[in-house]
């Protein structure tokens, strides 16, 4: 987190989508600063493999979809310049099927395979 920290420092607006983020031996994602919000699983009984950071700038504009969230996917949809936009970030498990089973309920047209 000190990394995303650096790069993110003066920048008014940055939205990341992380896997695998730092947790603590609770599985909470510590606060990386006061400017920004995270999103992720956050019952605790597992640790969360997939993270949305948000600049506090945009954590007004932005909600958590809870039907798509798990250990291992987070989905926000964030209102930009008048429109929704819906955000996931996706753990793919090497192990696992391709995309996980907890993209399918996202609808098509917002999955946007990583290069």
């Amino acid at each position: 987190w000190k990394t995303l920290l650096a790069n993110t420092h003066g920048k008014k607006n940055p939205i990341f989508l992380a896997t695998e983020p730092y947790t603590n031996n609770e599985h909470v994602i510590p606060k990386i600063s006061s400017d920004h919000v995270s999103y992720y699983y956050k019952k605790q009984d597992r640790r969360p493999r997939a993270a949305i950071v948000v600049h506090k700038n945009l954590s007004s504009k932005c909600w958590e979809l809870t039907q798509f969230t798990t250990p291992d996917q987070i989905a926000v949809k964030i209102q930009i310049d008048g429109k929704d936009i819906i955000l996931a970030s996706s753990y793919m498990d090497i192990n696992g099927p391709a995309p996980p089973p907890e993209t399918s309920p996202l609808p098509y047209s917002a999955l946007i395979p990583l290069l």
